[in-house]
């Protein structure tokens, strides 16, 4: 990967090199408080862990042959996750890395219907 990196930035204007002669000279971007959220961290932190859920609970499916691939899967939270899913529910078909992805069963009867 460096020297990828340094291909890009041998070809990058000038006045962006800032000088330098290689991408490896340059420093780390300066850390920023503003992009501390101890509030979106703890959540993704319990999302990632319903995500081991929901993989393990494919991962049958895809040993019997009943599906190839969790992209051919739809799941649907329920339960005490609810509140933290609704939340993030636009994301989480790309999350779990499945189809689609319903909370609290809402869209289940459309879905199936």
């Amino acid at each position: 990967m460096p020297h990828q990196a340094e291909d890009i930035f041998q070809n990058m204007p000038e006045n962006q090199r800032q000088g330098l002669q290689s991408a490896l000279l340059l420093s780390w971007v300066e850390y920023n408080n503003k992009w501390d959220n101890p509030q979106l961290e703890e959540d993704f932190t319990k999302i990632l862990k319903l995500r081991e859920i929901v993989t393990k609970a494919i991962e049958p499916l895809r040993a019997d042959k009943k599906v190839g691939s969790s992209l051919e899967v739809a799941v649907y939270i329920t339960g005490e996750d609810v509140a933290l899913a609704k939340k993030y529910e636009s994301e989480l078909a790309n999350i779990f890395i499945v189809s689609q992805a319903f909370v609290d069963g809402e869209k289940q009867s459309e879905v199936l219907n």
